[in-house]
């Protein structure tokens, strides 16, 4: 039985005339590029937390389209238990984080990740894209 999940994310896209194009982050130190995540706050919803730092980290609203799988991976620290959302990219923010964004094919944003939790979870959520939103 998989824990209860201790992080929310999402894997955002946004429709570009040519493609789809996906975002991904900076992590807090810039040694790696990851997707927005983070720990849950008390009270929180999962989709709460995922559009939260989705805001915080990348400065992007959204709207969640889809409940993806949770993928689990430790830290030195801690187990962590993440429950990903496909998110549809809406209104430019203010990013409350000092972090780099960058808008990728999935080849490339694939090919940038550092971890292969994240690679997962985009590789599901390009396969869970509506159609009329191809990644082709």
């Amino acid at each position: 039985m998989t824990p209860m999940p201790t992080h929310a994310g999402c894997v955002a896209f946004r429709r570009e005339p040519d493609q789809i194009r996906f975002l991904i982050v900076s992590s807090s130190n810039q040694r790696h590029w990851v997707l927005p995540k983070g720990h849950l706050e008390p009270g929180e919803t999962l989709q709460a937390a995922a559009l939260r730092e989705l805001r915080e980290e990348a400065g992007i609203g959204g709207e969640i389209i889809a409940r993806l799988s949770i993928q689990q991976w430790r830290k030195p620290t801690e187990a962590v238990t993440i429950q990903y959302f496909l998110v549809r990219a809406g209104q430019a923010l203010k990013a409350e984080e000092n972090r780099r964004i960058r808008w990728e094919p999935q080849a490339q944003a694939l090919s940038l990740l550092s971890f292969e939790d994240a690679r997962s979870a985009l590789r599901e959520a390009a396969a869970a894209i509506p159609p009329g939103e191809t990644t082709e």
